[in-house]
């Protein structure tokens, strides 16, 4: 279909998401940068191009273009409920506090994302020993253990989070859901 429809963006989008389906990023990634040549304010190109990113492991790639999707969609109502990936994505990073150019923190948010506890835990503790007031580092860790039902423990760490960064709307949500 993408062939016999050159110019078809929605083509490529839903391409780019079979692609990821069968976990081959790179492919995706090109496949929506084909979709954002033909139309620079997809919306939606730029959602998939996000999620492509992300699990590729590039955090601030994928957060350029969950922003993009966002701005490109805020107009439509019914675009923007078709990035909620994007949404999500910026939505987390923002209100956690997390410095998206400061590569621990986007290691951390790749191996939470990624769902590999063990690392992370290695991670936390040897970002936390050198700088033990990192707000976003307790917040992902306390997510981390939420997930893995470590109520206790992610409470601890969310409300430590919580005291270094008070104004950051994610880190009491998350105290809030842990305690």
């Amino acid at each position: 279909v993408v062939r016999r429809e050159p110019g078809w963006v929605v083509g490529r989008v839903n391409l780019a998401n079979l692609l990821l389906d069968q976990q081959r990023p790179q492919e995706a990634q090109q496949v929506a940068r084909e979709g954002l040549d033909i139309d620079p304010r997809s919306a939606l190109a730029h959602d998939v191009m996000a999620v492509a990113l992300e699990r590729s492991g590039d955090v601030p790639g994928a957060l350029h273009h969950a922003r993009e999707a966002l701005r490109c969609a805020a107009d439509d109502p019914q675009v923007l409920q078709g990035v909620p990936r994007s949404a999500r994505l910026v939505e987390y990073l923002a209100d956690a506090g997390l410095a998206e150019d400061d590569p621990r923190v986007v290691e951390l948010f790749h191996l939470a994302t990624r769902g590999d506890h063990t690392a992370l835990d290695e991670d936390v503790a040897r970002l936390l020993a050198d700088h033990p007031d990192t707000a976003s580092a307790h917040h992902v860790w306390a997510q981390s253990l939420a997930q893995r039902g470590r109520f206790q423990d992610a409470a601890a760490e969310a409300e430590r989070a919580a005291e270094l960064e008070p104004g950051a709307r994610g880190i009491r949500a998350t105290a809030a859901r842990c305690c």
